[in-house]
């Protein structure tokens, strides 16, 4: 298994396991769209897609991106750490989270792992 890093902006430093997702990291010129595409989809759910990046030195959170928004959210307790979207968004986003906090967890802790996460049902 390969370990791969990966400085971004004021993120920090980010583990991303190459056997996961390839070596997909070049020919991005913006950071944040190039770490989204390296992001394994756990869930997708009314145009919202849910995705996880294991960072070492960061508290369990998933990103949830909405057209050209985007949300950072911490798993435990669940709330919203960063971003910004539609209150509608916000509030389909934090209701699942609610729903699968358990299913968050595990996935958080097979990415420690460098595991893939498992995919999550979508909100009905």
């Amino acid at each position: 298994m390969v370990i791969r890093q990966f400085k971004v902006g004021i993120v920090g430093w980010h583990t991303v396991c190459e056997r996961n997702f390839g070596n997909t990291l070049d020919g991005f010129n913006d950071d944040s769209k190039r770490i989204r595409a390296q992001m394994p989809v756990i869930s997708k759910f009314y145009g919202i897609i849910i995705r996880m990046l294991f960072a070492r030195a960061l508290t369990a959170r998933f990103h949830a991106t909405y057209g050209e928004t985007e949300l950072v959210v911490r798993i435990s307790p669940v709330s919203i750490i960063q971003g910004d979207a539609p209150a509608r968004v916000r509030s389909l986003v934090l209701e699942w989270a609610k729903q699968h906090q358990a299913e968050l967890l595990q996935d958080w802790d097979r990415c420690a792992r460098a595991e893939v996460p498992m995919p999550i049902t979508p909100l009905s």
